[in-house]
């Protein structure tokens, strides 16, 4: 309950000491129901927000909703890349969807949030000497303007990699498989290579789009830089079965897990890596109509 009750404050936090504790005592696990779970969730994340900062009250929602769906799946063994995915995929829409209902509240839209702190910021460096800030924030504020929806995908990220450790390892003190297999053992879904392929064509052919070139320029990037994320993680994990298969210590994984996460913001190997291994190598052998976290590492 405690990490519920402090969501509204620091929800990566929140949701990992809920998740710990929700799957630590076993609530909503199968034979319970399913609302104990949620209750012992909202009830507390809900009056913290009431009695301190209102305005949380639908980030809280969803971040307890994200802790629910994951405690639910590790007690039950039912995680999934496929479920962990899409339930990514919903709370970044969730989070744009409030912010932009609040935006249009106050009579704005999220690029017009946005262009207002690009501005606050210039206004603030516009009578400093260094010039080596404002280049960079010149920088910085074409990057924004082109990723800002990277922002919500990353804030997902986040509660989600915090809600499956605080479960993974709740279930390692009851005995249990934990939510969390090793990084060899990832394997994301095949559609996932579709919204690659299509976000790659929408952002190379928007130049010849006329009008809705900026569109198609801006959800094609946006749209290849989420779906990167995933396939980037796919090439790793490949990187990494072939690592142990060559009895590779951990430092030394370590180490070539940081230099491929460079290379896929360099020169896109590891996304590259990931999409061959999907759609037609599959490097490791995997049987791949069976879906669980940790199938690999059997």
């Amino acid at each position: 309950m405690f990490g519920a009750a402090i969501a509204y404050a620091s929800p990566n936090a929140g949701s990992l000491l809920a998740s710990y504790g929700i799957c630590r005592m076993g609530l909503g696990s199968k034979g319970k129901p399913r609302a104990i779970l949620f209750a012992s969730l909202l009830v507390p994340a809900l009056l913290a927000a009431v009695l301190f900062d209102w305005s949380q009250l639908p980030y809280v929602v969803i971040t307890c909703a994200c802790v629910g769906f994951i405690s639910w799946w590790g007690l039950d063994q039912e995680v999934s890349e496929q479920r962990v995915i899409l339930l990514g995929v919903a709370i970044s829409l969730c989070f744009a969807a409030v912010d932009a209902c609040v935006a249009w509240m106050n009579g704005y839209t999220l690029p017009d949030v946005i262009e207002q702190v690009i501005g606050a910021y210039s206004q603030y460096l516009s009578g400093s000497n260094n010039i080596a800030a404002q280049t960079n924030l010149s920088v910085a504020s074409d990057l924004i303007r082109q990723y800002w929806p990277m922002a919500y995908v990353i804030n997902a990220i986040g509660l989600l990699v915090c809600s499956l450790v605080g479960a993974s390892a709740a279930l390692r003190k009851r005995a249990k498989r934990p939510v969390l297999g090793r990084l060899c053992s990832y394997d994301a879904p095949r559609w996932v290579a579709i919204p690659f392929v299509v976000s790659a064509a929408l952002a190379v052919a928007a130049p010849h789009l006329g009008d809705q070139s900026s569109l198609a320029d801006f959800v094609g990037r946006n749209g290849l830089a989420a779906s990167r994320i995933v396939l980037a993680l796919q090439g790793v994990a490949v990187a990494d079965w072939y690592a142990r298969k060559l009895n590779v210590g951990s430092l030394l994984r370590g180490i070539l897990a940081a230099a491929l996460i460079w290379a896929e913001v360099s020169f896109v190997v590891p996304s590259v890596l990931g999409l061959v291994d999907l759609l037609a190598a599959n490097f490791r052998d995997l049987d791949r109509g069976r879906r669980t976290v940790d199938k690999a590492a059997k």
